[in-house]
């Protein structure tokens, strides 16, 4: 079985956007890692209709910041 500390090692996401997700959409600590590794490898594609006007207006770059 995987664990939390198996997701976070293999998560390449800072723990800090982690912890800002997490907060921010009010995630289990396992999902925010899972939507902060998305994240940080779609930065640069086309986000989903859902995450385009939240994420592509900046709300990504005040996560990651």
């Amino acid at each position: 079985m995987i664990t939390l500390d198996d997701c976070r090692g293999l998560c390449d996401a800072d723990p800090a956007l982690v912890a800002r997700v997490a907060r921010e959409e009010a995630l289990p600590e396992v999902l925010a890692l899972a939507r902060a590794q998305q994240l940080c490898h779609v930065a640069n594609q086309e986000f989903p209709a859902g995450d385009r006007n939240r994420y592509a207006t900046g709300a990504f770059q005040r996560l990651a910041a």
